[in-house]
């Protein structure tokens, strides 16, 4: 290309990983720009009016949740995987859900304000946000679905909910998670087709593209759980392995 492509992540960001693995199977140079550190890319993407994470080139950019808008920026053809049916990614995210309370289970108070490199958000943040990103594929779908109080906002630096102090706490509030979605499944996800489009908030997208997108998204949160557990001396409880990730557009690397 003309233009140098860089690419804004921060590690532990999901969609951020994904963006720039991808980027790197492309074998186009780029540089990639930790904006959580940089303040200079700081400076540039709120210029830019972009958010992390995304891809740019020049003075255009491309959201880097959407791939295929990553693809078409930087000059490559992009094939979109297939998606896992709607009751696969259900059994999926029942799993991951149970896995992330067990995770959480093993860590005590001392270790929820334990980091990891390159980025300031500690053990209780991730588990908590864990716990609630499938909400915002609820509220999408139907917002009576989700109350008023237990509502989610995904913002680069989502605050903790008042009460989320201890793993108690948000293994409470992935239960309460996992009881909404296995009420919205059984009343309208198990018939349901997931084909309308709706906006959620990486655009315009099918809800089983939604959906997908908040099972891998607490997958790779749950994954970043045990890494914790072991960066403060504690063998994970049955992690997730290949069986539970098989089929999900999940990066490779878990945390940077």
């Amino acid at each position: 290309m003309s233009q140098p492509i860089e690419v804004y992540w921060m590690p532990g960001c999901t969609a951020c990983l994904r963006m720039k693995e991808f980027v790197e199977t492309t074998g186009l140079p780029f540089t990639a720009i930790n904006a959580a550190e940089d303040k200079t890319g700081q400076e540039k993407l709120k210029r830019l009016g972009a958010t992390v994470p995304c891809t740019v080139v020049g003075d255009a950019w491309a959201q880097g949740i959407d791939l295929a808008a990553v693809a078409k920026l930087i000059g490559i053809d992009y094939d979109a995987p297939t998606i896992l049916p709607p009751e696969e990614l259900a059994q999926r995210y029942i799993v991951v859900n149970e896995t992330l309370q067990r995770l959480m289970a093993q860590a005590d108070a001392k270790m929820l304000d334990t980091q990891l490199p390159g980025r300031p958000r500690n053990m209780l943040n991730v588990g908590y946000h864990a716990a609630s990103v499938m909400r915002l594929f609820l509220q999408v779908y139907d917002p009576e679905l989700v109350p008023e109080e237990g509502r989610y906002v995904l913002e680069p630096t989502t605050p903790l909910a008042p009460g989320i102090e201890t793993s108690g706490d948000v293994i409470a509030h992935a239960q309460e998670t996992l009881g909404l979605f296995n009420t919205w499944w059984e009343r309208d996800g198990r018939d349901d087709p997931l084909d309308r489009v709706e906006r959620g908030y990486w655009g315009h997208r099918t809800m089983l593209e939604q959906l997908e997108r908040e099972v891998w998204h607490t997958a790779q949160h749950t994954r970043q759980l045990a890494v914790f557990l072991e960066a403060c001396g504690v063998e994970p409880d049955r992690p997730l392995g290949e069986r539970e990730l098989a089929g999900l557009p999940i990066p490779q690397r878990v945390h940077a």
